[in-house]
């Protein structure tokens, strides 16, 4: 048997029967999602392309302007996709890292040398990872996306 007792003062009586349409979207209820994915290639030193954030039939619509983290420390821009894959384009305002152009650099040419073997799990933990951390509202119909600035 369980027994919940709550005390206090009630601020808000709800009889309204669509109480799901009208009172509940102005609670700001939120969960705090994540994703990571990580960078394919470097287009030029400003935009990379990443991989692996999202799936090949999502729609990027709500995902363009969302900021992202590398790993590497360099925070960038979701800009749109980037073919049909699943690929995006990531610009970073600041630009990249040398040591970090240097690293997708060697990752190229890794993936040049050995083209049919499969990439391990040693090259996966030395790929730069991207990270896009947002909150979703619970009971928002339009199922926004926000971002702390």
């Amino acid at each position: 048997m369980c027994r919940l007792v709550f005390y206090g003062k009630l601020l808000v009586s709800i009889t309204d029967k669509q109480y799901h349409e009208s009172f509940l979207p102005r609670l700001k209820v939120c969960k705090h999602k994540s994703k990571e994915g990580v960078v394919e290639r470097v287009q030029d030193e400003r935009t990379v392309i990443g991989k692996g954030l999202f799936k090949k039939e999502t729609t990027m619509d709500k995902f363009i302007g969302l900021k992202v983290v590398l790993s590497s420390g360099e925070l960038g821009v979701i800009d749109g996709t980037f073919g049909t894959s699943g690929k995006f384009r990531v610009s970073i305002p600041g630009g990249l890292k040398p040591d970090t152009l240097l690293q997708l650099s060697v990752q190229k040419k890794k993936r040049a040398k050995d083209l049919n073997t499969p990439s391990t799990e040693a090259e996966e933990k030395e790929s730069i990872k991207l990270h896009l951390k947002f909150k979703r509202y619970i009971y928002d119909s339009n199922k926004r996306m926000i971002q702390a600035t």
